[in-house]
Parts: structure tokens; C-alpha cells; sequence
């Protein structure tokens, strides 16, 4: 079963210089559903398509096992408000 620490653990490594949020947004009942924030300058002039599939690729093996469910927020950090 994955946990929000291997999906924060695995977007930290795609994406060192992030602000990274990671839980289960499923309230831990197991059906590995999965909210994540990925505030970053990297996404600069990328487009929200782009930006996911980003964060897909670094959570690739966890979408090829048992995560059923990702919502996805990823901005930059003037996007965030910072």
C-alpha cells in the first residue's frame, strides 16, 4: 500500500527544490487516493499538461501499482503566492 511519506519522498526526489504537500486523500481508509501540491520554478512557462505529466513520471511506479486516484496542484511560486 503506498503512503503519502513514499509519494512526498518520491515527488522530493523529481522535484528537489519544491515546496511539496503529499496525503491521502481517501482519509486513510485505503483506497489510495492521493492529493498532492507541487509549488516549483520549474513549471515556469510549462503548461498544466506538461506540469502533470511531470509529476506523473515521478510517480509512475505508485500509478503502476495500487494508486487509484491523483489530484494534482502544480504552480509556480509567484502562481502560490509567494
Amino acid at each position: 500500500m503506498t503512503t503519502p511519506t513514499q509519494v512526498l519522498n518520491a515527488l522530493q526526489q523529481a522535484f528537489p527544490e519544491a515546496q511539496i504537500e503529499a496525503e491521502d486523500s481517501a482519509c486513510g481508509h485505503g483506497s489510495e487516493h492521493f492529493s498532492v501540491q507541487v509549488i516549483t520554478s520549474d513549471f515556469a512557462g510549462l503548461s498544466l499538461v506538461d506540469r502533470h505529466r511531470q509529476v506523473y513520471q515521478a510517480l509512475q511506479p505508485f500509478l503502476q501499482q495500487d494508486m487509484h486516484a491523483l489530484m494534482i496542484q502544480a504552480l509556480t511560486p509567484a502562481e502560490a503566492g509567494q
